[in-house]
C-alpha cells in the first residue's frame, strides 16, 4: 500500500499542484508561480519520503525556510492557513480517485495510511507557523532597533543644533555687554546736546524735521541696544528668579495690555484660553516679554492683509504641558527661510534687528520649554509654545 501510495502521488503531484494553484484564491501576490509550485511539490515528495524513513530533520527545515519566505512577503497568516486547507482538499481529492487507503479499523487492524498523510501535513504547518512567529518577531526587533538608532540619530542632531545655538547665543553676549558698555554712556551725551542745541536754537522750528529723524533713529539705537543688554544678562547672569505663575495671569495681563493696539490696527483678535490653566514654574516678567513679543509679531504679519486675523489659544495637555498658540493670516515663511527663523540677527522685517525671535527661544529653552512655527500657504502661519506644568511635588 506505501509503495501505491508513493507511485499515485508521484504520477500526479503535477496535476495536484497545478489544480490547488488554479482554485486558490488566497495566493500571495508578490510570489511569483514558479515558487509556490515548488513549494508545494516538495511538500509531496516530503510525504512520499515519510513511508520509507524519518523526516523530522527535512520537514523542520522545509517549514522553516517557508515560514521565513511568508514571513518576509507579508503574507497574512490566515492567508498561509487557507493555501495549506486547499492544498490538503485537492491532494485527497485525487489521491483517493486511484487508491483506496485501508482504515486501522478494518480486519487486522491494518495502518491508517490516512492519519499517517494529515500527521505529516499538521506538523509541516505547525512548524511553518512556527517559523514564521519567530520570523516576524526578528523583523520586529530590526525594525525597532533601526527606529531606536534613527531617533538616537535624530536626538544627536537636535543636540548639536541646540549647542551651536547656545554658542551663537553666548558669543552675542559678550559682545553685547561690550558693546552696550561702550556704546550707551556717549549716546546719551550726544542725545543731551542735541536737545539742548535744539533748544537753544535761534529758529528751532526750522530744524525741528531734521531733530525728530534724528531723535527716531536714537531711539532705534536704544531699542537695539536694549535687545543686546537682555541677551546679555541671560548668557551672563545666573539670578533667574523663578516661581509659581499663573498663566491665565500673565496672557490675560498681555491681552488687555495689547487691546490698544488691536483697534488701532482693526485686528479681528481671538481669544481662546482655558479658565484652568495649570501653573508653570517661570519668571513672570520674562514670559510677558514672550507673550507680548509674539503677539505684536502677528499684529505686524497681517497689518498689511485684508483678512487681519490673530488667535491666541491655551489648552492643558495630559502630558504635563500648557500648550500656548498664536496663529495669524500674514504672509507665509518659505521652508528654506524656517530653519534660520530663531537664528541671531536673521529677521523678515526690513526694520527688525533680528534678535526678538532669538530671545523668545531663549527664554522658553531657559524654561524647559519648547517653541515651534508652522507656516503653511493656506492656513497661516503658528507658532506654538509647550511649557512644563508646575509640579506641586
Amino acid at each position: 500500500m506505501k509503495k501505491t501510495i508513493i507511485r499515485v502521488l508521484q504520477k500526479r503531484k503535477n496535476e495536484i499542484v497545478g489544480i490547488w494553484y488554479s482554485e486558490c484564491t488566497h495566493l500571495p501576490k508578490n510570489f511569483s508561480r514558479d515558487m509556490l509550485i515548488s513549494m508545494h511539490t516538495s511538500i509531496i515528495d516530503m510525504i512520499c519520503d515519510s513511508f520509507m524513513e524519518q523526516i523530522d530533520d527535512d520537514l523542520k527545515n522545509s517549514a522553516r525556510k517557508m515560514g521565513v519566505i511568508y514571513a518576509d512577503k507579508h503574507v497574512c497568516v490566515s492567508d498561509v492557513f487557507m493555501n495549506f486547507k486547499i492544498f490538503r482538499r485537492v491532494l485527497w481529492s485525487k489521491l483517493k480517485e486511484c487508491v483506496e487507503i485501508p482504515r486501522r479499523n478494518e480486519v487486522n487492524d491494518r495502518y491508517d495510511y490516512g492519519i499517517h498523510i494529515n500527521q505529516v501535513l499538521d506538523d509541516l504547518y505547525y512548524w511553518l507557523t512556527v517559523y514564521y512567529d519567530k520570523r516576524l518577531k526578528e523583523k520586529l526587533r530590526d525594525s525597532q532597533d533601526r527606529i531606536q538608532s534613527l531617533q538616537q540619530d535624530q536626538r544627536i542632531k537636535e543636540l548639536k543644533l541646540k549647542q551651536m545655538h547656545e554658542q551663537k547665543l553666548e558669543v552675542i553676549g559678550q559682545l553685547a555687554a561690550g558693546m552696550a558698555h561702550e556704546l550707551r554712556n556717549p549716546l546719551t551725551s550726544i542725545k543731551g546736546f542735541l536737545q539742548l542745541i535744539h533748544k537753544e536754537h535761534p529758529h528751532p522750528e526750522r530744524v525741528k524735521s531734521y531733530f525728530d529723524i534724528i531723535s527716531k533713529e536714537f531711539d532705534r539705537l536704544h531699542l537695539l541696544l536694549n535687545h543686546f543688554l537682555t541677551l546679555a544678562r541671560r548668557n551672563h547672569s545666573s539670578e533667574h528668579i523663578k516661581e509659581v505663575v499663573s498663566l491665565n495671569k500673565v496672557l490675560q495681563k498681555m491681552i488687555e495690555f495689547i487691546q490698544f493696539e488691536v483697534i488701532y490696527r482693526s485686528i479681528n483678535f481671538q481669544t481662546d484660553i482655558d479658565p484652568d490653566l495649570q501653573p508653570v514654574t517661570a519668571n513672570e516678567a520674562e514670559l510677558e516679554q514672550v507673550f507680548l513679543n509674539l503677539l505684536k509679531n502677528a499684529f505686524e504679519a497681517v497689518q498689511d492683509h485684508k483678512e487681519k486675523y490673530v488667535r491666541i489659544q491655551a489648552v492643558n495637555e495630559d502630558s504635563g504641558f500648557v500648550r500656548i498658540s498664536i496663529f495669524n493670516t500674514g504672509d507665509t515663511i518659505p521652508p528654506e527661510l524656517m530653519v534660520k527663523i530663531f537664528e541671531p540677527f536673521f529677521s523678515l522685517k526690513s526694520t527688525g534687528t533680528g534678535l526678538g525671535l532669538a530671545i523668545c527661544k531663549q527664554i522658553i529653552d531657559s524654561h524647559q520649554g519648547e517653541i515651534h512655527i508652522h507656516s503653511g500657504e493656506e492656513e497661516g502661519t503658528t507658532i506654538t509654545i509647550r511649557l512644563p506644568a508646575h509640579s506641586a511635588s
